[in-house]
């Protein structure tokens, strides 16, 4: 982990595309002045990513190829079938 000393950039936004963890709560909050601290954990906490539609995000979708990589195209075929209803 950088010391404070240590002027690096963290990026989650291009390096985590899904919420930070614990640890990675922990690392952000060392760049934060102290009493600003709790302010920020809480803004941290509640950001939250909203989606509705026939099929998951694309990161979602990635993640399930993850599991397996038959799923996407799975989930496709059953959103396909149901529209044509």
């Amino acid at each position: 982990m950088p010391s404070k000393k240590e002027n690096k950039d963290l990026d989650i936004t291009e390096d985590h595309p899904s919420e930070p963890t614990p640890s990675e709560f922990d690392e952000i909050l060392e760049y934060v002045p102290e009493d600003q601290r709790p302010r920020v954990s809480i803004i941290m906490q509640k950001v939250t990513r909203n989606y509705s539609g026939p099929i998951p995000h694309a990161e979602d979708m990635a993640k399930y190829k993850e599991v397996d990589p038959s799923f996407p195209e799975r989930m496709l075929s059953m959103v396909e079938k149901q529209l044509e209803h």
